[in-house]
C-alpha cells in the first residue's frame, strides 16, 4: 500500500493523483483513472519480482469550474520487492553469472507509448500514418525511443519464419534470448549489440516460479540495416548490474 502526507489548502478539496514507471526519470503512467480523496492507494499490479523497482509519483488536484487542476508531479519514490526466498536467490545468482559468462552487453532502447506527438501522427487511427518516418520511427511521438540501459543478452539459434511483405514472400530471422533486468522489456523495444546491430523485440514472456518472476524470454528480429531506426539517435549507456 503507498500512503503519502496529507495536503491541506484553506478550504479546497484536495484530490491526488497516483503514477507509476519502472524507471526512475522515465515515462510515468497514470494509475488511478479518477481523482481519489484519501493518502494511501493500493497498486493490484505490482508483479513479485524481486528485479523489478518500481518508482512512484503524486499530485494533487483540485475542482474549479468543473474542471480538474493539477499540480506538478512530487519526487519519484521507490518500492522494491522483498523477497528472503534463499531458493530464488541462489537461482537468480546462478541465472546472473550465466548471462555474465556466455551473454553480451545491448543497449536498451523503450518504444514510447505517450509523449509529444510527431507530425504524421494520425488522431482517428490513434498511431503514426508513417511507419518509415525518420523522427519518430513509426511510434507515433517525437524521438520514438527512451533510452534505459545496457544489459546482457544471451542469445539463442535464430530460427527462420516466412513472412508476407509487399513485396512478396521474405525470409526473417527471429533470434530467441533471455536476460535478467529490473523493468519489463515489451514487444517492439530495440536491444542494440556492441556491433551496432538493431534488433526490434517481437515476443516477451518472464518465467515464473515459486509465485516469482525470474529471467525474460525474448524473440527478436534483426532490423534491415536501409530502416530509419538506424539514424536513431544514440547515447552512451551505463550498464544495469
Amino acid at each position: 500500500m503507498l500512503t503519502w502526507d496529507v495536503v491541506n489548502y484553506k478550504d479546497v478539496d484536495i484530490y491526488y493523483n497516483i503514477y507509476k514507471s519502472t524507471i526512475s526519470n522515465g515515462v510515468f503512467v497514470k494509475l488511478n483513472k479518477s481523482p481519489i480523496k484519501t493518502n494511501k492507494f493500493i497498486d493490484t499490479s505490482v508483479i513479485q519480482n524481486m528485479n523489478v523497482t518500481y518508482w512512484y509519483k503524486i499530485s494533487t488536484c483540485y475542482i474549479y469550474n468543473n474542471e480538474v487542476i493539477e499540480s506538478d508531479l512530487s519526487n519519484a519514490f521507490i518500492y522494491k520487492v522483498d523477497n528472503t526466498n534463499k531458493w530464488f536467490h541462489k537461482m537468480n545468482e546462478r541465472d546472473m553469472w550465466i548471462l555474465k559468462m556466455d551473454g553480451e552487453l545491448f543497449d536498451l532502447y523503450k518504444r514510447k507509448l505517450e509523449g509529444e506527438h510527431c507530425s504524421c501522427w494520425d488522431d482517428e487511427r490513434g498511431s503514426a500514418s508513417n511507419p518509415n518516418c525518420d523522427i519518430c520511427y513509426g511510434t507515433g511521438f517525437v524521438g520514438g525511443y527512451d533510452p534505459v540501459y545496457q544489459l546482457y543478452i544471451r542469445q539463442k539459434p535464430a530460427n527462420n519464419n516466412l513472412s508476407r511483405e509487399n513485396r512478396g514472400l521474405t525470409v526473417k530471422n527471429s533470434t530467441g534470448a533471455w536476460t535478467i533486468c529490473d523493468i519489463q522489456i515489451r514487444d517492439r523495444d530495440l536491444l542494440i549489440n556492441p556491433q551496432g546491430i538493431i534488433f526490434r523485440v517481437t515476443t516477451s514472456n518472464v518465467n515464473h516460479a515459486a509465485g516469482y518472476l525470474f529471467h525474460q524470454e525474448l524473440a527478436m528480429e534483426e532490423v534491415e540495416t536501409n530502416d530509419p531506426i538506424y539514424k536513431l539517435k544514440r547515447q552512451t549507456l551505463k550498464p544495469f548490474y
